[in-house]
Order: C-alpha cells, then structure tokens, then sequence
C-alpha cells in the first residue's frame, strides 16, 4: 500500500505589490464574466481559474487559507445527480456559474485588501511648487486609490481632469461622489459616460469653496483647485480631522442639487 503524503510546501514567493496588481487584473477579468452564458463563460472561467490558482499559491503559499478559500469559491453551486436522459440541466448550470463569479469576486476583494495591509505607504509630500504638477498628481491619484467603500472629491471647478487623469486611480468597487459647484457640458457628458459603469454619483452647490478629498475614514484639503494645481502658484495636500470635516460637508451633500 503507497504512503500518504503531505502536499509539497510552496512558499510565498511574490511580493505584495506585484500580487495586488496580478490580482486587481484578475478581479476585472472575472467581473467581465458576469452575465455570460455560462456555455461562453466556462472556457474563459477555466483560463482565469489556471492563472488565478498560481497566483494565489505564489502570494500565499500552499498550502494555505487563502487558497482553500480559492477551491470554496470555484465549487460554489448546487450540484445534483442527473438521471440518465434527463438532458442538459442549462438553468442548473448558469445559477452555479453565476454562483461561483460572485464568490470569486467576494475572494479576491478580500485577498487584496488583505495584501493591501503590507503594501508600501508613500505619503504625500505635502508641499507643492510652480511647476510640480506632476507630483502633485501622483499624491493625489495615490490618495485616491486608497479608497475601498467611499470617494467623495469636493472641487467648485472641477474640469474633465477629474476622469481623464485621476478616476482611474478609484476602484470601481468604492462609490465615487463628486460635488461642484458648477458643471461644464463636457464634464457632464464625461460624467454620464463614466456613470455606466456604476457606483457614482455628481451634484452641485454654492456652499462650497474649498478643495477637499474624502477617502474612506481620511480626508484632505487641497489649496488649489485641482485642474490647477502647482501650475503656476505653490500648492499642498494636506490631511485633516475625517470625523470633523465629514460632520461639516456630508450635510452639504444630502442637501446639494442631484446631477447623477
């Protein structure tokens, strides 16, 4: 009789900036998969399914519980014995494909907010001269890529800068609130455009002035408007009391005008 093993040891062996990344891609890969028919869904599933188990086992190792959580995600469904001739059970089939992408994605915001934990902070430098925009907007896009549930970006003149240069930085899976006080044609049409893809939302008000930038539980207040930002004054970022500044301007926003 053969002996039973253990499984070999794998130890972590990618470092967790290059892991978050590899599996940021594969979270938007697999939220292309929802809503397919499972029939055109499953070969791509299988081909996501190979990368996203190495990718696992090369952050986390294996074994580990992380990657059994992985095999959790990819059985999830309801599975029953067919009876000879009883057919294709197709409804059976998409209920468990759909089942199964919702836990692969519930996985993956889990694992990365987990590597998240042991990525390097950069903070931002603060101060700003003539001239520095583009490290000023490194601060800021990096300030914003922190956000997890809640985005709220208070600018009175805001341009198309807002989605052209910096919404790219904010995770689709954070709400994205942007509050103006003016909003120009084509930032409204960028803006409609970008709400398509879910979770935002613009409005208006006069009774605002300041630049601030709310993420998750931290806020910071900006000296410039930001599509001016170090162009041709000094500038700064700098970060401020959340609980205070929030009991301020989230009253300002429910009463703000509903543009999106």
């Amino acid at each position: 009789m053969a002996r039973r093993t253990q499984p070999a040891l794998i130890s972590p062996s990618l470092p967790p900036e290059k892991a978050h990344a590899a599996l940021t891609k594969q979270l938007r890969a697999v939220e292309e998969l929802e809503g397919k028919d499972y029939q055109e869904g499953e070969p791509l599933e299988r081909e996501w399914q190979h990368l996203t188990q190495s990718l696992i086992e090369r952050a986390f190792g294996n074994p580990s519980s992380n990657l059994s959580k992985y095999y959790s995600a990819r059985s999830a469904g309801d599975y029953q014995m067919i009876p000879y001739g009883g057919g294709v059970p197709h409804g059976l089939n998409q209920q468990n494909f759909n089942t199964r992408i919702r836990e692969y994605k519930s996985l993956l915001r889990s694992l990365l907010a987990e590597l998240e934990l042991d990525l390097p902070v950069d903070e931002p430098r603060g101060v700003y001269a003539p001239g520095e925009e583009y490290e000023f907007y490194r601060d800021l896009k990096s300030i914003l890529s922190l956000g997890k549930s809640d985005v709220l970006v208070v600018d009175p003149y805001a341009n198309l800068e807002i989605f052209d240069v910096y919404a790219v930085g904010i995770s689709r899976a954070a709400t994205f609130r942007l509050l103006c006080a003016q909003i120009p044609a084509d930032l409204l049409h960028v803006a409609q455009k970008y709400a398509t893809g879910g979770n935002f939302q613009l409005r208006t008000s006069n009774e605002i002035h300041d630049r601030v930038i709310f993420v998750d539980d931290r806020v910071w207040v900006a000296g410039q408007s930001i599509k001016d930002a170090a162009k041709r004054k000094p500038t700064y970022i700098v970060e401020h009391d959340a609980v205070r500044m929030k009991d301020v301007y989230e009253p300002i926003w429910n009463g703000a005008k509903v543009v999106i």
